[in-house]
């Protein structure tokens, strides 16, 4: 029998091949080998990939609650500032006001206060919790009154 080039024996030739068969089927292996390696490499890859992704998602989630929360914050004192400006202006109009108006308006007025803190008229008596979207208190069950001081005071 014959020997090829590659040390197989001749009978490994397909008929019209120029191609050993026992080659071409080690060289498939050796080929679907190296692309499960690549297909592995990638896949890890696109894991590190997802898994930092994922933890920036849930870092952007916890800054977009705190900001929520700020804002809802900010929002409220603005609302109980407003009602403060119209209660002391009815014929403003149910309008927002101008804030820099507002601001000097407050400085003007209530510079010299006190703070006078008192329970909401929203906590419920039995277990002492606050409605949580009450206009007065933003939910905390504690109002906080400004008066002028006074000279006595």
């Amino acid at each position: 029998m014959e020997t090829l080039k590659c040390g197989h024996p001749h009978g490994c030739w397909r008929e019209g091949s120029k191609t050993c068969g026992w080659c071409v089927a080690a060289n498939k292996a050796d080929i679907a080998q190296a692309e499960a390696a690549i297909a592995n490499a990638a896949v890890a890859e696109l894991n590190d990939e997802l898994f930092h992704k994922t933890t920036r998602c849930m870092e952007l989630t916890e800054q977009l609650a705190e900001l929520e929360a700020l804002f809802d914050q900010r929002y409220k004192a603005d609302q109980r500032a407003v009602a403060r400006w119209h209660a002391a202006h009815p014929n403003s109009g149910v309008g927002l006001p101008d804030r820099a108006d507002m601001v000097f308006w407050m400085l003007e007025n209530y510079v010299d206060v006190t703070y006078v803190t008192s329970t909401c008229d929203c906590v419920y008596p039995r277990d002492g919790v606050a409605y949580p979207d009450c206009v007065k208190c933003s939910g905390t069950g504690t109002v906080v009154t400004l008066k002028k001081k006074v000279a006595n005071d």
